[in-house]
């Protein structure tokens, strides 16, 4: 690694000054809690100093998406290396709805699904297999499987504009 220059300092601080908030909320985004979002807005200012010599940005767009490629990859990286338990969409939205706080959510992310697909979930998130499902319809496990890949697919982009539209 080369040592950094008085130009680097100077992107650095550019960088800190123009997109701080914007690291800030990203890390805040991503984290599961207050002290995650430090602990990834330190992994995040460390990732773009020890890559500030790379920035070859001549535009704030430039220096955005430069920036973007760095958070992304190291909020990545950072949660592989810390093994993070994930909980599947399905069971999560069981969770939720037997927690009886995110109710809300939940039927508003199946709102944007079709009736039928409404009601297949609905019956998946109740506990019925993929397998037990393909039977009721007739249909091969591996083709009911795909349809649940899908739906969430729709759920998630529907999850995604509606985040987008907030702000």
């Amino acid at each position: 690694m080369t040592p950094h220059t008085l130009d680097d300092y100077a992107r650095y601080e550019m960088v800190l000054q123009d997109f701080g908030g914007h690291i800030q909320r990203y890390c805040i985004r991503h984290a599961h809690s207050a002290d995650e979002a430090r602990e990834l807005m330190q992994e995040v200012m460390a990732a773009v100093w020890n890559s500030i010599g790379g920035l070859q940005a001549e535009t704030p767009r430039q220096v955005n998406s430069w920036l973007k490629r760095v958070m992304r990859s190291t909020v990545s990286d950072w949660f592989r290396r810390r093994r993070m338990d994930t909980v599947p969409i399905d069971e999560a939205a069981h969770v939720a709805v037997d927690s009886g706080g995110d109710n809300e959510l939940v039927e508003e992310l199946l709102a944007c699904l079709d009736e039928e697909e409404r009601r297949l979930m609905r019956r998946r998130l109740d506990g019925y297999s993929v397998k037990e499902l393909a039977a009721e319809l007739g249909v091969k496990p591996n083709a009911m499987a795909q349809r649940f890949f899908r739906m969430m697919e729709k759920m998630k982009q529907y999850a995604r504009d509606e985040y987008n539209a907030k702000g």
